[in-house]
């Protein structure tokens, strides 16, 4: 069940059939021109009696300066111009506008209506067809205000009555360009003008509307709540419960917690319920509702559970012994950490040994007066060492890692190296073994380990790091790797960058970024440094600085060549291109034809002895008519992505026409005027609503479809109504004196 007001696309250039009693948009009612005096009116009084229209016999005859307004004599307060008329003190609108006094609604005609399946409200009516909802459905305006089309507009007031929920307002508009504008049966005024209506006469499902003279569906969809079928879509339903009760329905297939009728009840998952009332209730308490209140207790250490005041200990601040408020003994922690609360006898007890007043750890013992361990206890300085350490000589702390037996010292925070092994000498304060070098008695940098330094000799201690020492000659590189320094060979240990810059046979190192040639196949001879594009393998030679080696691994010396490293080798004549372009044609056997060219599509493949252009076209040119035999005198270079014509190369945006390169023109041309070059051109159209489709007028189509009460106009869509005019449904505008009819969305005089 949905609750919609109709407001919503409409056919490209019109809707017609059955489709024009769904399409109808907000219909305000009892409209009326007073500033002519000839309206005709009629419809319920403000307090529900039927009057009669203005338009029936036995209407009143209204005298003037009146006006017929639903079916009585009232000023008219649209009379504001000339000597001979009573006029008001501030005339309602400028002399340039039109003027007339309506009934606006106050509230929408479809708030609160639910309609079936398959139909949508349009002025409080349900029709059939599933359409957008009215804009103003849930606008809530203040005082003073009125909406229109989902706009809050301040009421510009007038003396009339209106129906019930309606208020008088005068229009204030400039004149309609299709005033007294008559159009054909099949046809709609646009801008002043008659165009075509394409669905005049066209009769759809009630479900569907007609678009471009065609009948559209707006039903047919499976839709999941929250989504509703609007425009043959499943589309987002904003729920409407403004103003509406629990339970009601939310217009998205929901529904609402609105108030309840009972204001003892409240409203959950749309069902009023008892709503417990505990304000002011205490711990106990009746709820109203069959239940008990969880309110205050009077005993402030009590709190509510369930309805059931309950004692809650609690023993923050308290010592170990004490009440905890609820006939218990409060088991805290004792201050010193070593004790143990013993709650029943309210104190704090140690389980070990006790020491001046302290209680000793598990493995403590009290010595001197303080609780400490004998290892860690200094016996002639009468102090425990913290931190783990141990007491040497009964007078010094220190970890056991770090203490020197040899000579009675620490290191601390240092390790002692050969600390032990009887020789004080060599007692050596450094962060691990592999640093220490014993015969000189110093210590490596961090990343390094000390060489020879235990072999009784301190003048050959070096410092090295693991990839810089060379283990055949004992030697270390300062800044690069050594290479070879651990196969057993002394003679050919290197110092190098890398172990591809090294050549194993004569002890030299490449600087970067060559790499060393044939430098580890047993002859010194031969070791070469040479970049790797440079180097060529069959004849073990390297290619001068910017030059590549081509086809040097092939097998055969004899043909490495030496051409520059970004450009290419034509195989056939053995010629070096230059950077940048490519060899062509040179794999077919024949030197002669070898070309150097910056792309494929740039090389003329045929005899080129004639072509002005050469065997390769210029930068961003392509080659045409080259394979034709080898026919070299035709052979044709234009830019790339142009038109060739023949022997031509066509201009930007020419054509090939008849042999010939044409440019088409179609200045000021009308549609399907030819263009010169075989084509016509897509120009104007005289007809309005038509456009120039392949050089045909075709009617005028707007993507997306128009909304309601618009057209295409231009490739634009454009109001259907003029001012002054009312849509009714989405193609007909009602004139002045005028209503709306909701079944057929036609426009006729108020009959009441």
């Amino acid at each position: 069940m949905i609750s919609y007001t109709i407001h919503r696309f409409s056919g490209v250039t019109g809707l017609g059939g059955v489709a024009l009693a769904a399409m109808l948009a907000l219909s305000w009612g009892c409209r009326s021109n007073h500033g002519t005096g000839d309206d005709l009116d009629g419809s319920l009084g403000g307090d529900g009696e039927v009057v009669l229209p203005c338009d029936s016999p036995d209407a009143p005859d209204c005298a003037e300066g009146e006006v017929c307004f639903h079916g009585s004599c009232v000023p008219n307060e649209c009379l504001c111009q000339g000597d001979d008329k009573e006029c008001f003190t501030d005339p309602p609108c400028d002399d340039d506008e039109s003027c007339m006094m309506d009934c606006v609604p106050l509230l929408d005609p479809c708030f609160g209506v639910v309609c079936p399946d398959q139909q949508s409200c349009s002025a409080g009516v349900c029709v059939p067809g599933c359409y957008l909802p009215s804009p103003c459905l849930n606008v809530i305006c203040d005082e003073g205000e009125f909406c229109w089309y989902g706009t809050c507009l301040p009421v510009n007031p007038c003396q009339a009555d209106c129906p019930q929920d309606h208020v008088c307002h005068i229009w204030c508009r400039p004149p309609s360009p299709c005033e007294g504008v008559a159009c054909a049966p099949n046809e709609f005024c646009l801008n002043g003008e008659c165009v075509e209506d394409l669905c005049h006469g066209v009769q759809c499902e009630p479900t569907q509307f007609c678009q471009n003279g065609e009948c559209v569906d707006t039903c047919d969809c499976d839709c999941e709540p929250p989504l509703v079928c609007v425009f043959n879509q499943c589309v987002a339903c904003t729920p409407a419960c403004a103003g509406k009760m629990c339970g009601d329905d939310d217009g998205c297939g929901g529904i609402c917690d609105g108030p309840c009728a009972d204001p003892t009840q409240v409203c959950e998952n749309g069902e009023c319920v008892c709503a417990p009332s505990c304000d002011g209730a205490l711990c106990g308490d009746d709820d109203g509702c069959g239940g008990t209140c969880d309110g205050p207790c009077p005993d402030p250490q009590e709190e509510c559970q369930n309805g059931v005041c309950v004692c809650v200990p609690t023993c923050a601040g308290r010592a170990c012994g004490d009440s905890d408020g609820c006939g218990g003994l409060c088991d805290v922690e004792c201050p010193d950490p070593d004790e143990v609360c013993v709650s029943n006898m309210a104190l704090c007890e140690c389980q070990t040994i006790e020491c001046n007043g302290d209680c000793c750890a598990a493995g403590e013992e009290c010595l001197g007066g303080v609780c400490c361990t004998q290892d860690s206890f200094c016996d002639n300085t009468g102090t425990c060492c913290g931190g783990g350490q141990t007491c040497f000589n009964e007078d010094t702390c220190c970890d056991q890692s770090d203490w020197c037996v040899d000579t009675d010292f620490c290191c601390g925070p240092e390790s002692c190296q050969f600390g032990d092994d009887g020789d004080p000498t060599n007692d050596l304060c450094c962060p691990s073994l592999a640093r220490a070098c014993a015969d000189s008695g110093t210590c490596c940098d961090g990343g390094e380990q000390c060489r020879f330094g235990d072999n009784g000799d301190p003048a050959d201690d070096i410092c090295c790091g693991s990839s810089n020492w060379c283990e055949d000659s004992g030697s270390c590189c300062t800044d690069e790797s050594c290479q070879f320094g651990n196969d057993g060979d002394p003679a050919n240990d290197n110092c190098c960058p890398s172990a591809a810059a090294a050549c194993a046979d004569s002890g030299t190192c490449c600087t970067a970024p060559e790499r060393c040639q044939d430098g580890d196949d047993g002859n010194a001879a031969n070791d070469q440094c040479c970049e790797p594009t440079a180097w060529c393998a069959d004849s073990s030679t390297c290619c001068p600085a910017g030059q590549g080696c081509f086809l040097g691994d092939d097998g055969d010396p004899s043909n490495d060549t030496c051409c520059p490293a970004t450009g290419d080798l034509c195989a056939d004549s053995g010629a070096c291109c230059p950077g940048g372009q490519g060899c062509y044609l040179d794999t077919d056997g024949d030197p002669a034809n070898d070309v150097c060219c910056q792309s494929e599509q740039a090389v003329c493949d045929d005899t080129a002895a004639n072509d002005p252009a050469g065997a390769c076209c210029g930068t961003g040119q392509t080659c045409h008519n080259d394979t034709d035999a080898d026919d070299g005198s035709n052979d044709l270079c234009c830019p790339n992505n142009s038109l060739v014509c023949g022997n031509e190369c066509c201009a930007p945006g020419g054509l090939c026409y008849q042999g010939a390169c044409c440019v088409p023109d179609c200045s000021n041309a009308a549609c399907g005027q030819d263009d010169g070059c075989g084509g016509v051109c897509d120009g104007s159209c005289v007809e309005a609503g038509f456009v120039c489709t392949g050089g045909v007028c075709v009617p005028e189509v707007c993507s997306p479809p128009c909304p309601c009460g618009q057209v295409c106009s231009g490739g634009s869509c454009v109001p259907l109504c003029g001012p002054g005019e009312a849509l009714c449904g989405c193609s007909d505008c009602c004139a002045p004196g005028e209503i709306c009819d909701p079944q057929t969305a036609t426009c006729g005089p108020d009959i009441g």
